[in-house]
């Protein structure tokens, strides 16, 4: 069976877009044998196991200084099992830490493909104050890649600016049946006791990682003003990150903390049960590499409001699909979100419309796009 590398700073249970990617598209080739190189991070995880169809090797010593010392720690473990069972090719998950383990390796082994797949959704000013001080390396991770996918348009756009030669857009996918299955009322309900909401409020729930990025700051003031016109709006925030505590902060000092629910990590099994208590789903990001969530969202049958921003606009289309608003912008958004909440006709059409989006982007057609890269790199 031809083995495949696959070098990810993050694999679950820490769990992202990316992540999700590379679980679902090994399930879907079982013609190969996968083994993601990670980061260990923390010390009660397993330095090697099994999580479905991948082989998880697990690097350093469980602390976060493994993220710093990962490339190096990833291509020698990949170099040590390349001895004994080769790889056919080595797959890079994104353009910086993932990217850089899998250049590595190439350099090492050259006969062996390096495939990197592009899913950042930082912004170009954020990769500059982080790669400025080794900007001729970063763009290796590019130039030097035998084939890049990338899941926008933006970022296949992005990519070409950072000297990739051979770019394919091959969107993330979604689990349509995951996300559109009817949730029992027993799974509704502890989701209504988890969160202490009755079931008759109105409801926005946003999926994100607490990060400036991903406006959650704007998201908090959206509901601020739409409680200063009489609108009572209930908002449900699943995710962490460093900013946290400062959203807490804002939620009481705009007097809405009653109001703001946050959730802490929510596994993807359980999405569709948290999305099933909500009537909108919302995030207003500054930067997007494409957004998986919000087509999650749409399969599950939620109106979605978002921002124009990198990958959005390839599959969101405004008043059709969903509704778009500038960035940083909390009044316009607390607009959005009341016309998303309270106008029964444009609710059905962006929620039919969802669903049909959500059809186009299965993880099957996703696998067969990614297994026509590799199979193109393939030694004979």
């Amino acid at each position: 069976m031809s083995r495949v590398a696959v070098f990810s700073l993050t694999y679950p249970p820490f769990v992202g877009g990316a992540e999700v990617a590379i679980d679902q598209i090994a399930r879907r080739l079982p013609q190969y044998a996968w083994t993601v190189f990670t980061a260990r991070l923390r010390p009660d995880l397993p330095a090697r196991e099994q999580i479905g169809a991948v082989t998880v090797v697990r690097v350093g010593r469980g602390t976060r200084w493994d993220k710093y010392r990962y490339p190096w720690l990833a291509m020698a473990a990949a170099a040590e099992v390349q001895v004994h069972a080769p790889f056919l090719l080595c797959w890079g998950m994104m353009g910086s830490w993932g990217g850089w383990a899998a250049l590595k390796f190439k350099e090492r082994f050259p006969q062996v493909p390096y495939v990197l797949s592009e899913q950042s959704g930082d912004s170009e000013a954020f990769i500059r104050r982080r790669t400025w001080f080794w900007a001729r390396r970063y763009r290796q991770i590019y130039r030097r890649a035998d084939a890049v996918s990338a899941i926008s348009r933006y970022l296949a756009d992005r990519a070409k600016r950072y000297g990739a030669r051979q770019v394919t857009v091959v969107p993330n996918g979604v689990d349509g049946a995951h996300f559109s299955r009817a949730v029992p009322n027993v799974e509704r309900e502890a989701w209504l006791r988890r969160l202490q909401l009755s079931g008759s409020e109105s409801v926005v729930v946003t999926v994100s990682r607490l990060v400036a990025k991903n406006a959650v700051d704007d998201l908090i003031a959206a509901v601020a003003q739409l409680k200063g016109r009489g609108e009572m709006v209930t908002l449900v925030v699943a995710g962490t990150g460093q900013m946290e505590a400062t959203l807490r902060r804002q939620a009481e000092t705009l007097g809405i903390a009653p109001q703001v629910r946050f959730a802490g990590q929510v596994s993807h099994d359980q999405l569709p049960s948290l999305l099933s208590v909500a009537h909108v789903f919302c995030r207003p990001s500054r930067t997007e590499g494409f957004g998986n969530v919000f087509v999650e969202a749409m399969a599950a049958g939620l109106p979605v409001v978002a921002t124009p921003v990198g990958g959005i606009p390839d599959f969101m289309e405004h008043e059709r699909n969903g509704l778009l608003v500038a960035p940083d912008d909390p009044a316009m958004l607390s607009t959005a979100l009341s016309r998303a909440i309270n106008e029964r006709f444009l609710r059905e059409r962006l929620i039919n419309s969802g669903r049909e989006t959500a059809r186009r982007y299965d993880w099957d057609h996703v696998a067969r796009q990614m297994g026509d890269i590799f199979q193109s790199l393939a030694r004979p």
